[in-house]
């Protein structure tokens, strides 16, 4: 009976950590959410070791991640939204202030490496060759990978 309840405490911590670590107050912040959530004796040595640890197992979790990205999904910050807010961003200004635009897509594509790294995934990037050029008023980009003439 006392396993049960550890478990169904457990469950519910897991659901509240899930919430704070998408919320504009945690965003992201793996250690400060499970500070928030968990009880830990701040005046204990190693105490900040021991949230670091913790909350980086509770992230690798994998219903916790799969939580964790259903959250981000019904926010609507999912890899598309983002791309387009971040492309809005950065075009919103550029004619005002006449910075040249590289690529979105590979400050993106490396922007999500950078994340899945921290969180621990284990894969590889592959960059995709490009060049950039303006033509007249209008950009051009090629994905393609360049060729000696």
């Amino acid at each position: 009976m006392a396993d049960e309840k550890s478990k169904a405490l457990d469950k519910l911590q897991q659901e509240e950590f899930c919430q704070l670590y998408v919320s504009k107050e945690f965003f992201g912040n793996g250690v400060e959410t499970y500070l928030e959530v968990y009880d830990i004796d701040r005046s204990k040595p190693n105490w900040y070791k021991t949230a670091c640890s913790a909350a980086s197992r509770l992230l690798s979790n994998v219903k916790v991640a799969e939580r964790i990205s259903q959250l981000l999904d019904d926010a609507g910050l999912n890899d598309s939204h983002v791309d387009k807010q971040l492309l809005f961003l950065i075009t919103q200004h550029a004619d005002f202030i006449r910075l040249r635009l590289e690529s979105v897509q590979n400050a993106t594509d490396q922007a999500r490496h950078g994340a899945r790294t921290i969180l621990g995934a284990q894969h590889s990037y592959t960059e995709l060759p490009w060049f950039w050029s303006t033509q007249g008023p209008l950009p051009a980009a090629d994905g393609r990978a360049p060729t000696a003439r």
